[in-house]
């Protein structure tokens, strides 16, 4: 015979349902807490990870930072461009294709060295903006120069690396034998007389002031780094 459900009947079934929704959203939550402590975690490993890989890079970058400024300070007077120190030229070869950036955003324990590299670059961009800008002027100048006494274009180098020499304190007979030149009276004279016709344009002035100033800056920031990595 059928029966209806009874008064205890009624009561399991009013308490089983809010119990298995208490218990599937308590699973729910529990999974998600579980699963956001696991991804946490894996972050951490993971970001901690790649800043080891980063700083491995970092340092091997380092070392080959510290073979270079040891290297002895030449300055080449082809082209005022080409006077940059060479040390600082080569730290700019290496910061090539670099993840400099990264560095300095990832290791905060290098970051004032990794700033006084980032400094020294930048006052490397700008040696090398003021400098062609002059080589620029003084091509123009000692083409007209020469063109109005007849000397043909092929000796123009020569006298730019003359003036070159001059703007940073050599005099002429010094400069003679980077020229490959003997050291006779018309050839220093047509050099000095080259680099009177041109010393005193007001643009010439300009550049020369920035880089002279750009280039000592430079220099000085080169040696307070040598002093960082010694």
């Amino acid at each position: 015979m059928f029966e209806l459900p009874g008064i205890n009947d009624k009561i399991f079934l009013s308490s089983f349902w809010p119990s298995l929704y208490s218990g599937i959203i308590s699973g729910i939550i529990t999974g998600i807490i579980v699963g956001l402590f696991i991804w946490i975690v894996q972050k951490y490993i993971d970001n901690k990870h790649y800043k080891n890989q980063l700083e491995r890079e970092f340092l091997l970058f380092k070392e080959s930072i510290r073979y270079i400024i040891d290297k002895q300070e030449i300055i080449t007077i082809t082209s005022a461009v080409i006077s940059s120190p060479l040390v600082a030229k080569e730290i700019i070869k290496s910061i090539k294709n670099k993840p400099i950036e990264l560095w300095k955003n990832n290791l905060k324990k290098y970051s004032s060295l990794i700033n006084q590299i980032l400094e020294i670059r930048n006052l490397y961009l700008t040696f090398n903006s003021v400098a062609e800008k002059l080589d620029t002027k003084l091509k123009q100048l000692i083409r007209q120069y020469n063109f109005e006494k007849n000397i043909i274009a092929i000796n123009d180098t020569t006298d730019i690396s003359h003036i070159i020499g001059r703007i940073y304190g050599y005099n002429t007979e010094n400069i003679l034998p980077w020229l490959d030149m003997p050291n006779k009276s018309v050839i220093i004279d047509g050099l000095e007389n080259s680099y009177v016709a041109v010393k005193d344009d007001e643009n010439v002035k300009k550049f020369v002031d920035s880089l002279l100033i750009t280039r000592k800056t430079l220099v000085e920031k080169l040696n307070n780094l040598k002093v960082t990595l010694a």
